[in-house]
């Protein structure tokens, strides 16, 4: 098993994230809500985990079938656990437990809440929850693919 590029790939996973996070903070911005802080410290939060991984990483990637199973597992708790901030932080979702449960629930397709009132969280977070559903879903999609590759039936 090789850590350092499942490290990047955690790494890379997490700017990713940092990434795709910016489109709620636009929404954010343009409702002018108070969300936007949240949104943006859990950009940052992603940048500065996701950075020195990726960077000290870097190097050539000859992966076997664990190394990726790894990767996939390590890169859905991480991205489940920095996703889950932004709610936290607001304070929309006070528990730590709660949201990680939220945005699991989104990126595994689940789609189970803990939320009484969807419509009451300020746009941008209810934005970036509907992004989990649709990232999960494209996670899904990638993991089936991965597993069929494997197996030689893809």
């Amino acid at each position: 098993m090789k850590f350092s590029p499942t490290l990047q790939s955690i790494g890379a996973l997490q700017l990713m994230l940092a990434a795709v996070l910016l489109i709620p903070l636009l929404i954010s911005l343009l409702y002018d809500e108070n969300d936007t802080l949240a949104i943006l410290a859990a950009i940052g939060i992603a940048v500065l985990i996701g950075g020195p991984l990726w960077w000290f990483n870097r190097q050539s990637r000859n992966l076997q079938f664990r190394d990726t199973v790894l990767i996939v597992t390590l890169g859905w708790f991480s991205i489940c656990l920095v996703g889950c901030l932004p709610f936290v932080i607001h304070g929309s979702i006070p528990s730590l437990t709660d949201a990680f449960f939220e945005v699991m629930s989104g990126l595994t397709t689940t789609g189970s809440t803990i939320l009484d009132d969807i419509e009451a969280l300020p746009h941008g977070l209810l934005f970036w929850r509907s992004m989990t559903h649709f990232l999960g879903g494209m996670g899904m999609i990638g993991l089936y693919l991965l597993i069929f590759s494997y197996v030689g039936s893809g």
